[in-house]
């Protein structure tokens, strides 16, 4: 609750894995998945005055932790892309858990990898981002 408002985001897929044996302390699996490029676009944060304050002072730690640029808008158009990484980042910074991000992109098409570098230089991001990946499956007819 100091972290994010109530009712955070909706996931296309979450898991909780571990080794068959339990030496492992088990972690969690994030999952986006997208299928059209326009999909990676919203309306951006909509959050009251209070969520507000407290979402983007969670974004600022977020963008601290993945080496991003300050000036970056994460609480515009790509607010659900930023959001994603800010629960990443919860889970394996403020709870000290396991925690990897897939974001998974279907494609028919080559302009996927074109458009996701155009997204990662809008959120600022320099580097890779620790333990996201980004996963391309191809789009079945």
């Amino acid at each position: 609750a100091s972290f994010w408002p109530s009712g955070g985001p909706s996931w296309d897929a979450l898991a909780i894995i571990s080794d068959s044996d339990r030496r492992i302390r088990p972690g969690v699996i994030l999952v986006e998945a997208k299928s059209h490029i326009p999909e990676i676009y919203g309306n951006g944060c909509q959050a009251g005055s209070h969520s507000r304050g407290l979402i983007e002072k969670a974004l600022a730690e977020t963008k601290d932790w993945c080496g991003a640029s300050t000036d970056a808008d994460w609480t515009g158009p790509l607010y659900q892309s930023a959001n994603r990484l800010a629960h990443l980042y919860f889970i394996r910074e403020r709870l000290k858990r396991q925690a990897w991000l897939v974001n998974i992109y279907f494609i028919n098409d080559g302009a996927w990898k074109a458009e996701l570098q155009k997204v990662k230089a809008s959120l600022g991001l320099t580097s890779k981002v620790p333990l996201a990946i980004d996963l391309f499956l191809p789009a079945l007819t």
